[in-house]
This record gives C-alpha cells, sequence and structure tokens, in this order.
C-alpha cells in the first residue's frame, strides 16, 4: 500500500515543528469529513459515532483532535503515525482522486 507524508508537506509551512500545521489542518470541517468519506468507504470497522461527534465540533475554535486521538477514537484504517528516534511522522495513505473532486 502507498502512503504520502504530510509531516514532510508541513515541512514546508514549518519546517521546524511540522506537528502545528497537521494540527491546523486537523481541525477543519471539510478535511474530518473527507476522513470519514473514505474510512466509511474503506473500513468496516470504523467507528461513525465517534465520527460523528468530531464532525460536529470540527472548525470550532475549542476544537483540537490529533492524528493519533482521530486514530484511537474511530479505529481509523486510512492514517498511521510512526515515531522515529528524531519525530513522530503522520503518514496517510493515498487516497482516490475520484474522492478528492467529490
Amino acid at each position: 500500500m502507498e502512503y504520502i507524508s504530510p509531516t514532510d508537506l508541513a515541512r514546508y509551512a514549518d519546517e521546524d515543528e511540522p506537528r502545528y500545521p497537521i494540527q491546523n489542518w486537523m481541525r477543519n470541517k471539510e478535511v474530518i469529513s473527507y476522513l470519514g468519506l473514505w474510512e466509511s468507504i474503506h473500513n468496516e470497522n470504523f467507528k461513525g459515532g465517534e465520527f460523528a461527534m468530531f464532525k460536529n465540533e470540527a472548525g470550532s475554535n475549542k476544537f483540537r483532535i490529533s492524528p493519533q486521538k482521530w486514530i484511537k477514537e474511530t479505529k481509523a484504517i486510512g492514517m498511521i503515525t510512526k515515531v522515529g528516534m528524531t519525530e513522530e511522522r503522520l503518514l496517510t495513505q493515498i487516497l482516490p482522486l475520484s474522492l478528492l473532486a467529490g
């Protein structure tokens, strides 16, 4: 399975702390909706109730979610994190462009 690394992409926004652009990205309601759609199509164990709660809160000033929390709470399979010796790295499956155009 192929993956892209949002961590590498986030380095263009913040070379020293790529986790901050990723955290901001994860707060976006459209991002959470897209991740939920992908998981509902590809993951029979996806927890839709937890997703609905996150989707309702996404976009608000108080909403915060890490990739780790998304994975743990929803049983997501389309995103993984890997911890290396110097940093944590977020990897996301390459998603079909047809879903992106949606």
